[in-house]
């Protein structure tokens, strides 16, 4: 029997554009209290394949490798995504860390 709340997060693998999961979903528990904080779909050799064929091919064609101010541009898009949810990150950590 799952611990979880029916609202805890599920996380997934983004590859080549589209959200998947695999064959394995485990739970992130916090080690403090034993409860489930989420799920996650934790990726094996086939997903990791998917996923590294996917960059290589977004490499060869897309602008990414030619166009510093696009890598830039992406890097700082999730760096201000980020920021804007900087205290519910630092809460969640805390908690995965116990």
């Amino acid at each position: 029997m799952s611990t979880e709340p029916q609202d805890t997060p599920y996380a997934r693998n983004h590859i080549d554009g589209v959200w998947t999961d695999s064959d394995t979903i485990r739970e992130s528990v916090d080690p403090a209290t034993g409860l489930a904080l989420g799920r996650y779909t934790d990726g094996g050799p086939e997903e990791a394949r998917a996923a590294i064929d996917a960059a290589r091919r977004a490499f060869r064609t897309g602008g990414w490798s030619r166009d510093r101010d696009l890598r830039a541009e992406a890097l700082f898009e999730m760096s201000d995504r980020m920021a804007a949810r900087r205290d519910e990150l630092v809460a969640l950590l805390s908690q995965e860390n116990g």
